[in-house]
């Protein structure tokens, strides 16, 4: 196929800002500082910047150079990008079927998390709003906090409408396009994250001992990055590095890069563009994600419920809602003001992210379906809300567990199935494509050189067996090491319509997937 005329980023700075708003999420501030503190502190800084060298960059530079070279060809979405490369080594048909399995793969993967991930959004869009109208100044101990986060949880008129709104300004967002949404958004969005983010960590580092004087964050920011040298005897220490970096770049992750780099132009420089959203997100996550919640949990709690986040006793999220809002409500008007940037920071994480997840849905249904984006819009909107509400049902049933079916879906769609993801992106570009005809599309354009023996061996290679080991150690770790852990593991219905829901997903990709190369390449595929 010839090139396609397709919408293209308006400005260099978009396209940075976008890319960045897209790897920033909920993650860098709240899953990185408890990752680092549970694992070695400043000694987890050493598996964690080795997989950003041998697993983070090389899968990022393998998703831009797929998406740019699929929206050449009119593509905005894995399946189809996957096929026009696989054919190079396989036949049209064998493409197809490698290339509809890993888009239903990557499908499901979007759909479950975007159904989760907005319910979180809109809950941290709540507690900005609580925070500055002071329902924070009665809470005074962490247990007070998780009474205050399950009321709301299990108040449908709450914790429902603050989904819904969020999920709707989402929508808006990006059922304007590329140009006049999703690009505008960033602009504004992610300048004001930074500007948030640097306040709150000038707030952290100079708020001193508010409860007890030998409390001092700043002994929090000192103990967080001592190095724990012993940790780095533990394999977990280096699986969980690379898993963050994973998580972090939000690589995998249904295809949201590729789809966002299929709006390039032909000559932009992928490198370069890469390597620096990727910094952008390295400073959001390791300079301001670790100097604000650890540090702030450390003022309120002190060395023993740090303690518990090191025991892996209390996740980073845990931290965000049990530890802050008191220490908050305990600073009067500082703390409303400190409590309602933390928590909308967190908003504007997350609808940066989610925005590129949505995009990747609307895309499949305007370019392979031929809907308009309005259409395509309300269809995602269908699907996010079916793989979204129950979060919400469960929540108001008051089941013993609340969130089963949300941490079963984080656990598969957001731990595992997204592994596989980059696994056949890895082999679609490096094996099937080939390392010479990925390379020069790599570089076409570009003002800076990837080394070729980096690209043949550690892309090829080294990438492709870390995501391996991260597969075999979460399946070892979560079902053959004695008893499948409780993410797994469905406790209820709600896990069972979890287990059911993940289904479904995928034989819709299955479907959707079919359809779109059939549409666009019927002669190919025999139809």
């Amino acid at each position: 196929m010839g090139e396609v005329r397709r919408e293209h980023w308006a400005t260099k700075i978009g396209l940075i800002l976008a890319m960045a708003g897209n790897a920033v999420g909920l993650g860098n501030f709240i899953r990185f500082p408890a990752k680092a503190a549970a694992y070695g502190g400043g000694a987890y800084l050493i598996p964690y910047f080795l997989a950003l060298v041998l697993l983070g960059i090389p899968i990022m530079f393998v998703e831009w150079t797929l998406g740019r070279h699929g929206g050449l060809h009119g593509h905005g979405h894995l399946a189809p990008m996957m096929y026009i490369v696989s054919k190079k080594k396989l036949s049209p048909k064998s493409a197809a079927t490698f290339a509809i399995i890993g888009g239903a793969v990557a499908f499901v993967t979007g759909v479950m998390i975007t159904g989760y991930y907005t319910n979180i959004i809109g809950w941290m869009g709540y507690y900005s709003v609580a925070s500055l109208t002071g329902q924070f100044s009665g809470l005074k101990t962490a247990d007070d906090a998780g009474a205050f986060f399950v009321n709301f949880l299990t108040n449908p008129a709450l914790s429902l409408t603050a989904w819904l709104i969020s999920l709707f300004i989402m929508i808006s967002i990006v059922s304007r396009g590329v140009r006049r949404g999703i690009e505008i958004a960033a602009k504004i969005m992610m300048p004001t994250l930074f500007i948030e983010g640097i306040i709150l960590v000038v707030l952290s580092l100079t708020l001193g001992a508010p409860i007890k004087p030998e409390w001092s964050s700043l002994r929090g920011f000192e103990w967080l990055w001592t190095p724990k040298l012993e940790k780095l005897s533990n394999p977990a220490t280096f699986i969980e590095g690379a898993g963050q970096i994973f998580f972090t770049l939000s690589i995998g992750i249904a295809g949201i890069i590729p789809n966002y780099a299929s709006y390039l132009r032909r000559e932009e420089d992928l490198p370069l563009s890469a390597l620096t959203t990727t910094s952008l997100n390295e400073f959001a996550e390791v300079v301001m994600g670790a100097s604000i919640a650890i540090p702030l949990a450390y003022a309120f709690g002190g060395p023993d419920f740090i303690a518990l986040v090191e025991a892996g006793k209390i996740s980073g999220f845990g931290v965000a809602i049990s530890a802050l809002p008191p220490l908050f409500g305990r600073l009067g008007a500082v703390g409303a003001i400190g409590g309602f940037l933390w928590f909308s920071l967190l908003w504007f994480a997350g609808v940066t992210s989610a925005i590129a997840l949505i995009n990747v849905l609307i895309t499949i249904f305007v370019e392979d379906f031929k809907l308009n984006r309005v259409r395509g819009a309300l269809i995602a909107f269908i699907i996010i809300f079916i793989t979204g509400v129950f979060v919400n049902i469960e929540a108001a049933m008051k089941t013993q567990q609340l969130t089963d079916y949300l941490d079963l879906a984080d656990f598969y769609a957001g731990s595992l199935l997204l592994l596989v993801v980059a696994l056949f992106e890895v082999v679609a570009a490096l094996w099937l494509w080939g390392v010479d005809d990925s390379y020069e599309e790599l570089h076409r354009g570009a003002y800076m050189t990837v080394p070729k023996w980096y690209w043949k061996y550690v892309t090829g290679i080294i990438s492709p067996l870390y995501l391996l080991i991260l597969l075999g150690w979460f399946i070892y770790t979560a079902f053959l090491k004695g008893e499948v852990v409780a993410a797994a593991r469905p406790d209820n219905v709600f896990g069972w319509i979890g287990v059911a829901m993940i289904i479904i997903m995928f034989i819709v990709g299955l479907i959707i997937n079919y359809k779109a190369l059939k549409n666009r390449y019927p002669q190919e595929l025999g139809g």
